[in-house]
């Protein structure tokens, strides 16, 4: 059974979180859908919106936006009028639990998950229907979370109450002072106007630089003359003077370093690492190695772009300096508006994978590319199908399935298969969603390394160090978003602002330091930057 209800509500399929103003909302819901599951349970819907993740309580439809807060000052909350509400009977049934996380992993075959009791007696979720969350300091930037619960239900009365459509406003408890301009960086700026939904209004706060920010390159004492050619390299393409750091400590040394380069008047934007045995920290939410900890400077947040060029030898990074060149020279060459893809049918949710995949190939489809398709992995031949796609020339790889390190298991395509591939004038950007392929100490090489290193492969990967859960979904659904929007262009700015909308989408303290990006993070993406010279 599916229920639609549109009685309630304007003849459309989606709801609106939107800003009308600096510190203004307009919420609107036109569509919700109830769908009969089995037995007694409902799942209740709304298109495009995700829903709460709780482990055995109500699986509701949640909005969430990242808004800049006008200032700093005070307490804030969010202030709700003109609220249009709708009561609705669950017909004596319950709204289906939650799985919360589970493993990419997981081989479970049944989906069901025990109630929690106590959120299915009384008003569940016991919280606002519109809430602000905790405000925090990303960089430049003074934040919060926006959310909106549009369905609450009470199992006890057999209802729901369903928000039609409110005013937000976001109000402190002291008086707005005087703000001036700020000079942002340039990627930062665009990572800033993707993420939050109302920078639009801060158009004269938010100055955009004309230049791109300081990198600071962290070597190994090996890597000395390759750390200098990147450097070479960065001032001739951006204009912009580097810092030479040789990495003969430990992370906290590098991690000092970094917070003394941010904290100088002309500031820090990116971090290279070159080497895989420069120092790392380890995730505290994960035990496993960290770059993206680096980064986070003021919390949770990352608040310079870091990527690391991994390899063992001379050769290893003088081929992942030559692949950048290469890639920079061909910018517009018409692979590069090409996607080809790899999914793993999960045997808990045999159907959510994939449609991940059919928006992410939609929306590249959107964006002009000639070819966006994916396979699923049980398909004969989906290996050689995909790596077929990739000597041939693709611009992104998507993937979503089981790693092993050294590997992507569905289907088999291992650290021997991508040294083998010969794509060495066509790299491509993968966008990734398996485990431990990140993980650059605990295998050597590691798969993310491999495609890399290898004179074929890929320009650019983020990869999950240890094993991970369904989080990575949600950094795989905001990618090709952030892509579509246009805003970031280089590779570093394009994961980080995937992972800060997968972080505002569904928390998950282990999603950002579960990642290492492994590229040049300055790199212009071919299919949305201009021609570039280059080095040769």
């Amino acid at each position: 059974m599916k229920l639609s209800v549109f009685g309630l509500f304007a003849a459309t399929s989606e709801a609106k979180l939107q800003a009308v103003g600096p510190a203004q909302f307009k919420f609107e819901l036109f569509d919700i859908e109830v769908h009969h599951v089995e037995g007694e349970f409902v799942s209740i819907a709304v298109p495009d919106a995700p829903v709460l993740r709780f482990k055995g309580e109500p699986a509701l439809p949640v909005f969430r936006e990242a808004v800049i807060l006008p200032h700093e000052l005070g307490e804030w909350t969010a202030k709700v009028t003109n609220i249009q509400t709708s009561l609705m009977s669950l017909d004596g049934r319950k709204v289906t639990p939650s799985m919360g996380a589970v493993p990419v992993c997981s081989t479970e075959v049944n989906g069901q998950t025990n109630m929690t009791a106590s959120a299915y007696h009384g008003q569940y979720p016991k919280v606002e229907q519109v809430l602000l969350e905790e405000p925090y300091q990303w960089r430049d930037v003074h934040g919060a979370v926006l959310q909106v619960l549009p369905v609450s239900v009470d199992h006890d009365a057999g209802t729901m109450q369903v928000l039609k459509s409110c005013n937000i406003e976001l109000v402190s408890t002291k008086p707005a002072p005087v703000v001036a301009p700020k000079v942002v960086d340039p990627d930062f700026h665009g990572v800033y106007s993707s993420v939050y939904s109302n920078f639009e209004y801060f158009a004269d706060r938010f100055v955009r630089d004309v230049k791109m920010g300081r990198t600071l390159i962290v070597h190994e004492p090996q890597f000395k003359r390759h750390a200098q050619d990147y450097a070479d390299f960065v001032k001739q393409q951006w204009s912009q003077d580097s810092i030479l750091f040789e990495a003969s400590g430990s992370s906290d040394t590098i991690q000092s370093t970094i917070k003394q380069h941010y904290s100088e008047d002309l500031g820090l934007s990116y971090v290279v690492i070159i080497g895989r045995n420069v120092p790392t920290p380890t995730g505290s939410a994960t035990g496993a190695e960290c770059d993206n900890c680096y980064a986070q400077l003021n919390g949770e947040t990352l608040d310079v772009f870091v990527g690391r060029l991994s390899g063992a030898s001379a050769d290893d990074i003088d081929t992942q300096l030559s692949k950048f060149k290469t890639y920079l020279s061909l910018s517009k060459d018409a692979y590069n508006e090409k996607m080809h893809g790899s999914c793993y049918p999960a045997p808990w949710d045999p159907t959510g994978y994939e449609q991940l995949f059919k928006d992410m190939t939609n929306t590249f489809g959107q964006m002009g590319f000639s070819q966006h398709e994916y396979v699923m992995s049980d398909t004969a031949g989906a290996a050689q199908t995909a790596l077929q796609n990739m000597d041939d020339g693709v611009g992104v790889f998507g993937y979503i399935g089981h790693g092993s390190g050294t590997a992507w298991n569905t289907p088999s395509m291992d650290v021997q298969d991508v040294q083998s591939l010969t794509n060495t004038k066509k790299h491509f950007i993968s966008l990734d969603c398996s485990c431990d392929n990140g993980g650059f100490q605990s295998h050597s090489p590691s798969l993310a390394e491999a495609l890399l290193t290898s004179k074929g492969g890929a320009v650019a990967t983020m990869m999950s160090a240890p094993t991970i859960d369904t989080c990575c979904l949600d950094y795989l659904r905001a990618a090709p978003q952030v892509l579509a929007e246009g805003k970031v262009t280089r590779m570093g700015p394009m994961y980080v602002a995937s992972l800060a909308k997968a972080q505002v989408a569904a928390p998950d303290r282990a999603r950002t330091q579960s990642y290492n990006v492994f590229a040049d993070p300055a790199l212009p993406i071919a299919f949305l930057s201009a021609p570039a010279s280059v080095l040769v």
